[in-house]
């Protein structure tokens, strides 16, 4: 199956780094129109998922937050134990670190942590001062003035649909709290997700939104989990993942399955 979102150059870095995986650790793999997803075997979970864009890599990937590895301590709070996690391969030069972050990746693909030992390799200072670069932690980019075009939304509506929920979100019935220096106490808050984007089509309807937390809000919009268009039950690309195959927890109003359509063929990964 084609990869639809890639072009000749990352399809060539996707290529090289599969070559490196294949090779040295013997990891399987399958494409899907978005993706190139590891396994260890058939039936094992997940180790990493790949999303070759035009001029970039999305390496998704579930790391152990309680690993002793200097990579991975160093940036806890953004590497977790289940999707998603994410490295940006910017240059080919960036494969060499890809490669050891999904070997450390399969290290938590199995709830036992009892993986083969042969294939793990802790990741020297160098590699550690690497991946800084690479996401720009130390070296922020520059800055320039860009003209934007904005989406007029009804936020009424969305105000509305929060209310209706109680803010909570309706994938994990969750909600956040946050200080609101205006008014100097703490406030509820939760976001609504547009299901066919605004951007892309979609409308601002009800029909067209869900009300979410910002964790699962964040995993809509990478495509990591959707909600089935004929069974309504949830589906995540981790197939660990606690809330894969549930109902929505709350579901109080109507969402028009063509939405759900769009968002499960065009974004979700399969």
């Amino acid at each position: 199956m084609a990869l639809i979102d890639a072009s000749d150059q990352t399809l060539e870095w996707l290529e090289e780094l599969t070559s490196n995986i294949e090779g040295e650790y013997g990891f399987q793999y399958y494409d899907s129109k978005h993706w190139r997803v590891f396994k260890e075997t058939e039936e094992s979970p997940n180790i990493s998922m790949l999303n070759p864009q035009i001029n970039q890599i999305r390496v998704m990937l579930k790391l152990n937050p309680n690993s002793n590895n200097k990579l991975i301590e160093s940036y806890r709070g953004y590497f977790y134990d289940r999707f998603p996690s994410v490295f940006i391969i910017k240059e080919k030069k960036d494969i060499k670190l890809a490669v050891k972050l999904i070997v450390e990746s399969s290290q938590y693909s199995e709830k036992s942590f009892q993986k083969k030992n042969n294939i793990y390799r802790k990741s020297n200072d160098q590699d550690f001062d690497y991946l800084k670069t690479a996401n720009d932690i130390e070296n922020p980019p520059n800055y320039v003035i860009t003209l934007t075009t904005r989406i007029i939304r009804d936020y009424k509506l969305a105000r509305d649909l929060k209310e209706k929920y109680e803010y909570c979100c309706q994938i994990c019935n969750e909600t956040f709290y946050v200080w609101n220096s205006n008014i100097n106490e703490m406030e509820q808050y939760i976001e609504v997700h547009h299901i066919w984007p605004l951007g892309k089509g979609g409308f601002d309807t009800t029909n067209n939104m869900l009300v979410l937390c910002p964790n699962h809000h964040a995993e809509f919009d990478l495509g990591t989990i959707a909600l089935n268009p004929d069974t309504l039950l949830i589906e995540h690309i981790d197939e660990d993942n606690s809330y894969n195959g549930k109902k929505l927890r709350n579901k109080k109003h109507k969402i028009d399955k063509k939405n759900l359509d769009f968002h499960y063929e065009k974004t979700y990964y399969e």
